[in-house]
């Protein structure tokens, strides 16, 4: 009990400065950003050879290494004593959010272990996208441009608590010129992992109409809320902003633009067709997934999703234009033409988000 609690004040004692290093980086930005406008990284390791260390009290044994934009976000920070490590990379890290720390001696894998450089912090390598890897590495990998050893179509099992446990998928991994056009959707560029079968089901609208297409619906609402809150929150706090473009229907005379954390896909980026009533087909381009299974609209078993172990319809994002009081969806047998989906009525869920 005794080398239990030393073992709990010695961590806690490190978090707190982890957290206080966090602090004085910041208040030293402001100073510096006076000066010039480059990054900031303030480094310490054991040979002192590249430091520009903050002006610290306490331990001396410990190392850390901290990055921070043009705006003084912290972009990368890594700080270790020898018995616990801090990793963090990503964009805009707040000190109430420092609490990920881990004990050395517990990483298996050795290349997921904090040692401090003046060029970076952590030597990672990539982590399987698979159940035998963690959340944790997994997108630690994905953040830090380690993913050859993931592949389009590999699989992960994610627990989404009262919604289950279900199975996400590499839906894509490229970011081709096209994604860089004005007004292009970035719902099929980058990191995209998609569900792999039916969540749950549920209506895209209670109006009765498409008007006001994709942002306007309930269904949106619910997959950025009740979908979104339900993934662990090594995911659920690395999903990115997604700039979506979505088709309108019948009533209205231009594409809408939202920015979603989770969002349904449109044929185009299923089949790679440009359906004759999606206005927004254009804008948008074929995940790697469903292009490297060739799914297109005469070949369609590779988009076919199961609810509750039987197929079922799920929903896409894009309105209708001849019929203002439907939504395209997915069919059981993978097709997607035909009398598409009422706006009331429940179909599947299957949503995709972006990694980065």
């Amino acid at each position: 009990n005794v080398m239990g609690m030393f073992n709990t004040a010695k961590e806690n004692s490190f978090k707190t400065e982890v957290k206080e290093i966090f602090k004085t980086a910041e208040q030293q930005w402001m100073t510096d950003s006076m000066y010039s406008t480059n990054d900031k990284v303030y480094v310490r390791t054991k040979t002192n050879s590249c430091n520009k260390s903050l002006d610290l009290s306490g331990r001396t044994d410990l190392e850390y290494y901290i990055k921070l934009d043009k705006a003084g976000k912290v972009v990368e920070y890594y700080a270790t004593d020898g018995t616990f490590q801090y990793s963090y990379t990503g964009n805009g890290l707040k000190v109430e959010n420092i609490n990920n720390v881990k004990k050395v001696a517990e990483i298996t894998n050795d290349n997921q272990r904090v040692t401090i450089t003046c060029s970076g912090g952590a030597n990672i390598t990539c982590s399987d996208f698979n159940n035998s890897s963690s959340w944790a590495d997994v997108i630690s990998s994905i953040k830090n441009g380690k993913t050859e050893c993931m592949n389009v179509g590999d699989t992960k099992d994610v627990d989404m608590g009262s919604f289950g446990t279900h199975k996400l998928r590499i839906a894509n991994t490229t970011t081709p010129s096209e994604c860089s056009n004005s007004g292009f959707s970035q719902t099929a560029c980058g990191f995209v992992l998609e569900f792999v079968d039916i969540i749950t089901e549920h209506n895209m609208s209670d109006s009765g109409s498409n008007d006001g297409g994709w942002p306007a619906t309930d269904m949106r609402t619910f997959v950025n809320n009740e979908i979104y809150n339900a993934l662990p929150s090594d995911i659920k706090n690395s999903i990115i902003n997604t700039t979506v473009v979505s088709g309108y229907g019948t009533h209205d005379t231009e594409n809408f633009v939202s920015t979603d954390k989770l969002y349904l896909l449109t044929p185009k980026e299923i089949f790679n067709d440009n359906a004759s009533f999606d206005h927004a087909s254009s804008l948008t381009r074929q995940l790697d997934y469903y292009q490297s299974i060739s799914v297109n609209s005469e070949s369609t078993s590779g988009a076919i999703k199961n609810y509750n172990s039987e197929s079922s319809s799920w929903s896409l994002r894009t309105a209708y234009y001849y019929r203002q009081y439907l939504y395209y969806r997915v069919y059981e047998d993978g097709g997607y033409f035909g009398d598409t989906g009422y706006v009331s009525d429940e179909y599947g869920v299957s949503p995709a988000f972006r990694i980065g």
